[in-house]
């Protein structure tokens, strides 16, 4: 008896390690970071409503985690960090609840004297230092289920991962981007039932390309396991627009037997005077509760041509990391964004003469693509001008950009296109008069003294 009491003790304390060991299946995704050694970080894109952060806006974050290794090898509790990219110091510290249960923390960025637009400069992701300690050794870990980011704290305490209320996410597949690493085994979206949102059938019911109005009318079904939050539009690759179509989804609730909640109309009308001059193409979107963003199509079109007549291109984004118009340099260093056409120069005018081109640090690869823009539509620059090189006296100096058209366009900072600078050069030099020009001012003259002398003569004549 006292032999079958003991195997019975041993069983059930070895189901029991057992459960403690393996985690329990989940009903959503979520990413699964192991360590590879000491120090481990990945790079962590955004989705959502933006795919770029902005840091002057954003200041509250939530995390939804569950630990799995617990202590590093001192026996010091893990944590985590956000860093800025490009990474510096300070960093945003997690202090995780070691509960192996899921959990969420509230984060505020606000005290992260590196989180601002003038630090944090490479927007489109994040580095996430996912298990801290004195040493993390090969093979501890973490789940991740998202990190969201808000404008308000408010938000960020009520988020459960439903809401449509984030700046932006990071989802598990923007988790696993891997956008660059160090000492990261391996990051794996598992768990749940992993299908994103996609457009299960659409229908429009009008289609009016022609300008000036024009009308894209008609309906969208998704599936997956997502909800419809919103239906807009977008020209060519800009960010959409939202909230501005007519809801038709008590016209069209439960067609073809669908549900409510994933079904909706749209009625996007526009004037070709509300876009910019040439051929563009406009998109009908459709935009999930989790933040996902759907094309709506016809056929196998995944947009709609169109020829606008609005004014030409402009700047869209101008961005200045430095910029002094004061002491013995004017300095701006930055970078660009335009409307409806590509950069093919960027360069600079001094009060108002024509520009200097080709004379500018190109930049455009260290800024390619930021903020999810076309790369051909965004470029860097850097001006620098000595005052002693500019006439002693106040100057204005512009940033200007030449399109692929022709356009030249003045890169503003705070509302101003241009710039104050003193010059501490020469005073400008009167113009002088070369010996060419002197003689035909002595000849023009003459010729005026002869006409009048004939004037005389004519007239003590005609007397």
């Amino acid at each position: 008896m006292k032999k079958f009491l003991a195997l019975a003790i041993v069983a059930v304390m070895t189901v029991a390690l057992f459960a403690v060991g393996v985690q329990a299946a989940d009903d959503f995704p979520y990413a699964h970071f192991v360590a590879d050694g000491n120090d481990p970080c990945t790079g962590v894109t955004f989705s959502g409503a933006h795919t770029a952060m902005d840091p002057d806006a954003v200041k509250w974050a939530a995390i939804k985690y569950r630990t799995v290794t617990e202590k590093d090898s001192s026996g010091t509790a893990l944590t985590g960090q956000i860093y800025v990219q490009p990474a510096q110091e300070p960093c945003v510290p997690i202090n995780y609840v070691h509960s192996q249960s899921w959990e969420t923390l509230v984060l505020d960025l606000s005290g992260c004297a590196a989180w601002n637009s003038e630090k944090y400069t490479q927007t489109g992701s994040f580095r996430f230092d996912f298990l801290q300690g004195n040493t993390v050794q090969k093979g501890d870990s973490i789940d991740i289920a998202w990190i969201a980011f808000f404008e308000n704290e408010a938000d960020a305490k009520a988020y459960d991962g439903t809401q449509d209320t984030p700046y932006c996410v990071s989802a598990p597949s923007d988790l696993a981007a891997k956008a660059g690493t160090n000492a990261l085994q391996s990051v794996e979206v598992v768990g749940g039932v992993d299908e994103g949102a996609k457009v299960a059938n659409q229908n429009f019911d009008v289609v009016n390309l022609t300008g000036p109005n024009l009308q894209l009318y008609g309906w969208v079904i998704i599936k997956g396991d997502d909800t419809i939050a919103d239906m807009g539009y977008r020209i060519d690759d800009k960010d959409p627009v939202f909230s501005s179509l007519l809801d038709r989804s008590a016209e069209v609730s439960g067609v073809m037997g669908s549900d409510p909640a994933k079904t909706t109309g749209f009625d996007v009308k526009l004037s070709t005077d509300d876009i910019p001059a040439g051929d563009h193409v406009i998109h009908v979107v459709c935009k999930t509760s989790s933040g996902a963003l759907l094309d709506v199509n016809q056929g196998d079109s995944d947009g709609f041509k169109v020829v606008g007549t609005g004014p030409k291109s402009s700047i869209a984004q101008p961005w200045f990391d430095n910029f002094s118009a004061e002491g013995n340099e004017f300095w701006a260093r930055g970078w660009v964004i335009i409307a409806d056409d590509d950069i093919e120069d960027i360069g600079y005018s001094v009060d108002g003469k024509d520009p200097v081109f080709s004379s500018l640090v190109d930049r455009s690869a260290e800024v390619s693509g930021v903020m999810g823009s076309d790369p051909a539509k965004t470029n860097g620059f850097e001006v620098k001008i000595a005052a002693a090189d500019l006439p002693a006296g106040e100057h204005t100096v512009s940033v200007i950009v030449k399109t692929k058209g022709g356009e030249l366009l003045k890169v503003n900072k705070d509302e101003a296109d241009t710039f104050t600078f003193v010059g501490t050069g020469s005073e400008a030099e009167p113009e002088t008069q070369s010996p060419a020009t002197a003689d035909a001012a002595v000849i023009a003259i003459a010729a005026v003294a002869c006409v009048a002398l004939a004037g005389v003569v004519i007239a003590k004549k005609v007397k």
